[in-house]
């Protein structure tokens, strides 16, 4: 599946490449014949475009790597780095387009641009606009964002272009200042995708939650699920297109570890089911409602609490007499279930074992209640 990500992604980045390398040649060359700088800067920024689809191609390259000794949740954090780098490099080529710009206006060079400019401009419109809309429907079918990012920057080429093409008309109609005034809203353009594109990539970065709708669908769903009481502390966090998700599931108290375990793949199994972009699932299941915060102190553990239940019971009872012991922990207190054998029934009645177990383990303070039982 990865690999077929990343073939389309890799796809539509070569397409995108060819169209920017040519667009970039004929608007540069006839941005300067032609004495355009609003038509140069738009070659200046499809120049920057082919860089921006380098960026795309190695952050597909390494993001689409298995995950590692030194990368456990995969490789995807570098799509989202190759989308911040991208968002820098169109900033910076937006400031230099509008310093240009700006700079014509001032000095007042402001030359008039031929007609076949604006034929040039033309092309560029249609180009990108192509360009456009087949890189989106290749985005979404994968779910990219770092590939949604460049269909929209080539939908932002084909609008600057347009802007490009009525400031060179503009000038051809004896308004040459128009030409320049262009140049600047093309870097407007550019700046405001840049920041949109690296902010984006900042906010996946610091590890945010994905929107408050999809959580409301994901707890919808877990509180559906046979054997989920209740449910808390559901967190998520977005690498790329894919989501990793978390969350605490309130089951019935005195369910086996083996049910407990049950319910939690249940969980996992129908979250991923219904959700393919989730990758991961973390389920920790709960026996009661209690709070998150670090406890102050920990109750005896099985190792403990055996030593303490053979030692009290060894004088009418051999360790090979105790079937099972089970252990119900709850947040500030435990009761222990005893399974003995029936052969202990052939000296005391059912009650009176009860009573001198109870009266045996009296001293085990953090124990609430003891029941027998015989097997």
């Amino acid at each position: 599946m990865q690999d077929l990500r990343y073939e389309a992604i890799k796809k539509a980045n070569i397409v995108s490449s060819i169209v920017n390398f040519c667009l970039a040649i004929l608007k540069t060359v006839f941005g300067v014949m032609g004495n355009s700088p609003a038509l140069l800067a738009d070659g200046l920024h499809s120049f920057s475009d082919l860089l921006t689809n380098v960026f795309v191609a190695l952050a597909s390259f390494f993001g689409k790597a298995a995950p590692d000794e030194n990368h456990p949740y995969g490789h995807k954090r570098f799509e989202t780095i190759g989308s911040f780098s991208l968002g820098l490099v169109l900033a910076l080529v937006a400031l230099m387009i509008a310093y240009g710009g700006i700079d014509a206006i001032i000095t007042h060079n402001l030359p008039i641009p031929t007609a076949l400019t604006a034929w040039v401009a033309v092309i560029s419109i249609a180009a990108n606009e192509s360009v456009f809309r087949y890189t989106l429907v290749i985005a979404k079918r994968v779910d990219s964002n770092l590939l949604i990012g460049n269909a929209y920057h080539a939908r932002a080429d084909s609008l600057s272009s347009i802007i490009v093409l009525v400031g060179i008309l503009g000038a051809l109609a004896g308004f040459p200042f128009c030409d320049a005034i262009a140049a600047v809203l093309v870097a407007g353009f550019v700046l405001k995708i840049g920041i949109q594109l690296a902010w984006h990539a900042v906010y996946e970065l610091s590890d945010a939650s994905v929107s408050e709708v999809q959580i409301r669908e994901f707890e919808a769903l877990i509180l559906g699920l046979s054997g989920v009481r209740h449910m808390h502390r559901l967190r998520t966090r977005k690498m790329s297109d894919k989501i990793f998700l978390d969350v605490h599931v309130l089951i019935a108290p005195y369910s086996s570890a083996s049910e407990g375990h049950y319910i939690g793949e249940t969980v996992r199994f129908y979250l991923m089911n219904a959700y393919p972009n989730i990758d991961d699932v973390t389920v920790h299941i709960d026996t009661e409602d209690h709070s998150e915060a670090r406890p102050e102190f920990l109750l005896p553990s099985r190792r403990d609490l055996e030593a303490v239940i053979f030692a009290a019971l060894d004088a009418k009872i051999n360790a090979t007499d105790i079937h099972r012991i089970d252990i119900f922990y709850f947040e500030k207190h435990i009761e222990i279930s005893l399974i003995l054998s029936t052969t202990l029934l052939e000296t005391m009645a059912v009650a009176a074992w009860r009573d001198w177990v109870n009266e045996a383990l009296k001293e085990l303070k953090e124990a609430k209640t003891f029941s027998v039982a015989f097997a």
